[in-house]
């Protein structure tokens, strides 16, 4: 039930959200769970968030899912692009360190090989 809430804009959402806890509080937790799939600490963690904005149905529309940090890779977009290139040509779906020149094993610090999902164009 709750996955299925993310179908529909935020607006519709909160006050979906709202109803659950209305729901929570009349009937508790058992038929609440019953009912809408809900488990309590997703619900309190709503009525949380309703209490410390004083009520405002905003707060009740979701936060985002983005991580906060998403990693990037060290390794320079040429020497992956070189790497793919390479696996196309032969089919390989790694990359032996004994092919790269010496210059290239030392920037892109390739221990024995990199896997990569070999692409087939």
């Amino acid at each position: 039930m709750l996955y299925s809430l993310r179908k529909f804009s935020k607006s519709e959402v909160a006050q979906e959200r709202l109803r659950i806890i209305r729901f929570y509080e009349e009937y508790g937790e058992k038929a609440t769970q019953d009912a809408f799939g809900s488990a309590r600490r997703v619900i309190s963690r709503w009525r949380k968030r309703l209490r410390d904005n004083g009520g405002v149905l905003r707060a009740l529309v979701p936060l985002s899912t983005r991580p906060r940090r998403v990693r990037r890779s060290r390794v320079p977009p040429e020497i992956i692009d070189f790497i793919r290139g390479f696996q196309r040509r032969t089919g390989l779906s790694y990359f032996p360190r004994k092919i790269l020149s010496p210059e290239k094993r030392s920037t892109a610090k390739i221990r024995s090989f990199c896997l990569y999902p070999a692409k087939t164009a």
